[in-house]
């Protein structure tokens, strides 16, 4: 079983969230840190005003924390774009957006015009299916130290495609019959 599809970049920063939510302990330590710093300049100003102190170093420490709490987040989604769009171009560039990904017994083939690499199925570690996008994860190998994930677009493949491709995945991996996907 074997499919088809293009990288865009709606995919690369779907993968990005994606990534973001499995790693949701490091996002919420960042959202932490974000609201305590805020927080300490809110209090600042706040023990400023009382005190009576200048109000243009009050108004600065305001702004830094209105800055803090909730710009840095829009820079952060910005930036993201921005990296999905040139990830994809280099992708374009290179001729290797165009990928084929085939199930086989002896594992998951991904193929683009660089060549073919072949994953045993012990290596990879998640099927998530979302409304829009498959996502597959690998646990690290010995030529990815730090694993890799890929994003398959539903609207490329076709919903029944992608079903029978994942269930023919699940099927090699757990060689007892697909297992329940599961789904974000």
């Amino acid at each position: 079983m074997e499919i088809h599809f293009t990288i865009r970049a709606v995919d690369a920063i779907a993968l990005a969230r994606f990534l973001q939510q499995k790693k949701a302990p490091i996002a919420r330590r960042i959202f932490a840190r974000r609201t305590a710093f805020a927080a300490i300049f809110a209090a600042l100003a706040i023990s400023l005003w009382f005190s009576g102190g200048m109000n243009s170093i009050l108004w600065v420490i305001v702004s830094l924390a209105f800055l803090l709490y909730f710009v840095s987040p829009l820079y952060t989604y910005q930036h993201l774009q921005n990296w999905a769009n040139d990830f994809t171009a280099q992708l374009r560039a290179q001729g290797i957006a165009e990928v084929t990904l085939r199930a086989t017994p002896d594992g998951l083939e991904h193929a683009n015009k660089l060549g073919t690499s072949n994953l045993r199925w012990q290596w990879l570690s998640d099927f998530i299916l979302t409304p829009d996008h498959l996502f597959i994860s690998t646990v690290a190998t010995p030529n990815a130290s730090l694993g890799w994930s890929l994003a398959v677009p539903k609207a490329q493949v076709g919903a029944a495609k992608l079903q029978q491709f994942t269930d023919a995945c699940l099927a090699y991996k757990y060689r007892g019959g697909p297992k329940r996907l599961p789904t974000a």
